[in-house]
This record gives C-alpha cells, sequence and structure tokens, in this order.
C-alpha cells in the first residue's frame, strides 16, 4: 500500500475515533437534558407556570404540549391492516410494500473493535492494515 493510502486511513480512523467520542457525550448530555426536562416541565405544570415565556440570552424557552407518535413499522401494518383488510391479503400487501422500497448500492467503511469497549478511544487509535 502507498502512504497517501496509509496517510488516509490513519486519518479516517483519527476521524472516528473522534465521532464515536463525540457522540458519547452527546448522548450523556441529551439523557441529563432530558431528566431535566421533565424536572422542569413537573414544576411548572404544578405551579401553574405553562403559560410563561423563559428568556434566555439567545433564544424564548415555552412549555409545549406535543403528541408522539409510534412508528410505522411492517408489525403496526399488519396489525392494523387486518382490521379493516381480509387477512388472506395482509400479507401480500405488506410484502408488496417491502418490493416497493427504493434501494441503492453505497459503499462504506465498517469498524470492527477488537475487544468490547475495553480499550479507551486513545488506545484505539492506532493504526495497522492486514
Amino acid at each position: 500500500m502507498n502512504d497517501a493510502f496509509k496517510e488516509k486511513m490513519k486519518t479516517w480512523v483519527k476521524l472516528d475515533n473522534k465521532i464515536r467520542m463525540y457522540n458519547d457525550e452527546i448522548k450523556k448530555l441529551r439523557k441529563e437534558r432530558e431528566s431535566l426536562t421533565q424536572e422542569v416541565t413537573t414544576i411548572m405544570k404544578t405551579n401553574n407556570l405553562t403559560e410563561q415565556k423563559i428568556s434566555v440570552p439567545d433564544s424564548r424557552i415555552t412549555f409545549v404540549e406535543k403528541t408522539m407518535h409510534s412508528s410505522l413499522s411492517y408489525a403496526f401494518l399488519e396489525k392494523h391492516l387486518g382490521e379493516i383488510v381480509e387477512p388472506d391479503n395482509v400479507a401480500y400487501i405488506i410484502e408488496y410494500l417491502k418490493s416497493k422500497r427504493d434501494t441503492k448500492q453505497v459503499y462504506d467503511l465498517k469498524r470492527v473493535y477488537n475487544t468490547k469497549k475495553e480499550k479507551t478511544l486513545k488506545e484505539s487509535s492506532g493504526y495497522e492494515t492486514e
């Protein structure tokens, strides 16, 4: 392998490590924010503050109620199509829908770690080709 390829792979590994590290940090931050969101909304509901608009330096925070929908999965479609379509037709419809999905082939690099999270990101940034 030539040196340019090796350098590109080293850079790819470094970027992959950074992305993994940032994603781990973002996951922790989202979890903490969700916990605080539940606490703050409970306080707002309890104290009749749901109409309050809270100003922060760059924006405004408001209390909102939103409706969350479950995903539109094949299991969901199968269950509820059975309520309006003959059971024999449900499997056909599901297979038909699956076959009509758009597909495309893409090339990517997949990183497979030697051990499960035993190594830290700093330790796993070594470069080796087979």
